[in-house]
């Protein structure tokens, strides 16, 4: 079983089939057919937490694709009136979000709504999606699995001393308080100063 594994295995690589699928099958036909534990299986990932990413990924892409998160952004963002206020609800519930989501998949899955919801308010995207992306850096810290720094960090000192999920979360809630604030006292400004009109915009209105 483990030679012909094996041997489909290299000839799917030999012919062009991507390399992460190929290893992941083959992996899991050794754990149901009881060639490797689970816990075997699992060792290559060097951290249960890479394991736990991944599995978030997925997570975010579903929950993108479902299009669940349309009708949350559409409360949490409010009716635009108030565009500052806004901005920071947006920011603290990404920095939440963030403490379990990785920031790139979490971007991916809320910039879809946050520009939907702009169009729809009469406001320019920009000023909500750079403090989003600057939100889901800043969320890192809250939680063990918030960024991939934090899981090299926990990985180097496991077994040597216990350090809890939420360890480093009063430092993450600081920061996340210190964007909020930021992003009320100095974004409307910042933001409006950084946007350029468009060559169209730009363009004389016809005759």
């Amino acid at each position: 079983l483990v030679i012909n594994a094996l041997v489909l295995a290299v000839g799917a690589l030999v012919f062009g089939a991507p390399l992460v699928p190929v290893m992941l099958v083959t992996n899991a036909v050794f754990v149901v057919f009881r060639v490797t534990t689970e816990r075997e299986a699992l060792a290559g990932f060097g951290n249960p937490g890479v394991l736990a990413l991944a599995f978030l990924f997925i997570l975010a892409a579903a929950i993108e694709r479902s299009g669940l998160l349309e009708p949350v952004v559409d409360a949490l963002m409010g009716d635009g009136m108030r565009p500052g206020l806004s901005r920071v609800r947006l920011v603290v519930a990404t920095s939440l979000l963030s403490a379990f989501i990785n920031n790139t998949p979490l971007c991916a899955m809320l910039m879809p709504f946050v520009i939907s919801w702009s169009v729809r308010q009469g406001l320019e995207p920009f000023d909500f999606l750079m403090p989003m992306a600057f939100a889901t850096s800043v969320g890192g810290p809250l939680s063990r699995i918030g960024s991939p720094s934090n899981l090299v960090v926990f990985a180097s000192v496991e077994g040597k001393t216990d350090l809890g999920f939420f360890v480093a979360a009063p430092i993450g809630m600081l920061c996340v308080a210190t964007l909020a604030a930021y992003t009320w006292l100095c974004g409307p400004v910042l933001l409006r100063a950084s946007v350029r009109p468009t060559p169209m915009q730009k363009a004389p209105k016809p005759a």
